[in-house]
């Protein structure tokens, strides 16, 4: 191999590093700048769903402010779960999750004025109901190129509002039964339950004595004999476990008393105690069997 050939091997040798170096600093710089780009784009499609649940939230106060739920707050917040979902779904649209939060310290004034969980019923109806048919589950929000922005929210049946002293949860079971409960599921007030109750009284108002001539105990508004005395009959006593049962039954809103087994129903009701973490919402609802059974 003469000279020539040598220099020209060398410059071709020089001219492939360089060429090598130069597509290898290009894909560099282009991978950052797509990386940049897609970047910007999710925080263009994030802000398309802050603001939109601003908006949203910013509404629906209103709404519930002219339902009569004074001093209400409606907040929310991006779903922590929702990290685990693609960046697009199988549609190609872009998903994001919000809980909508409400908070309204009314509501302890007004139990606290009449000692009441009536009252404090009675006073979230109307906006339960206008919430009902205000929230939305789902929006979507126009993107680019035919995709969407498509927001969640958590809608769901029930009524969670907190306040300084704890939470109140409203919900309805056919067309006029509303039931308050706390955050430990415990029923503060169903509004029939209190109807049956008077109900009851009414009944036994000629005989306001048990048979051995000893004083009615009253508890809860309903008349009761004393259901520990050994005068009282067996058979009295199984009619009146069985209207309770029967009144629990209607009342518990999640059917406790249709499970004879505390595992059936845990293993039923567990995400719905665990907010949708099986796990973690499992003991909560066999203490909740046990607790309703004793």
């Amino acid at each position: 191999m003469n000279e020539k050939q040598i220099i020209k091997l060398i410059g071709a040798s020089i001219f492939a590093v360089l060429f090598l170096w130069g597509v290898y600093v290009f894909s560099g710089y282009y991978s950052q700048w797509q990386e940049k780009k897609a970047q910007q784009e999710q925080h263009t499609r994030e802000q398309m769903a802050e603001q939109y649940m601003s908006s949203y939230t910013e509404k629906l106060q209103k709404t519930l402010e002219k339902a009569g739920l004074e001093g209400v707050e409606v907040s929310y917040q991006y779903d922590k779960y929702s990290g685990s979902t693609p960046e697009y779904d199988e549609y190609g649209d872009y998903p994001f999750s919000y809980s909508v939060e409400f908070t309204c310290v009314k509501l302890d004034e007004i139990y606290n004025e009449n000692k009441s969980y009536k009252e404090v019923c009675n006073y979230m109806k109307p906006a339960y109901d206008i919430l009902q048919t205000s929230q939305v589950e789902r929006k979507f929000l126009n993107y680019k190129n035919d995709r969407n922005v498509v927001v969640y929210t958590n809608v769901s049946d029930k009524m969670d509002i907190k306040t300084k002293a704890g939470w109140y949860i409203l919900t309805k079971e056919g067309d006029d039964e509303y039931i308050l409960t706390d955050s430990k599921r415990q029923q503060l007030y169903a509004n029939e339950a209190e109807e049956d109750d008077y109900d009851d009284a009414d009944e036994n108002d000629e005989d306001d004595s048990d048979a051995s001539g000893g004083p009615v105990i009253k508890a809860g508004g309903r008349l009761m004999r004393e259901s520990d005395s050994k005068d009282t009959s067996d058979s009295d006593n199984d009619t009146t476990s069985s209207k309770n049962t029967q009144k629990k039954k209607k009342y518990d809103p999640y059917d406790v008393y249709d499970y004879d087994d505390p595992d059936d129903f845990a293993d039923e009701w567990a995400e719905e105690f665990g907010d949708g973490d099986y796990d973690n919402g499992y003991d909560d609802a066999y203490d909740y069997w046990e607790e309703k059974n004793r």
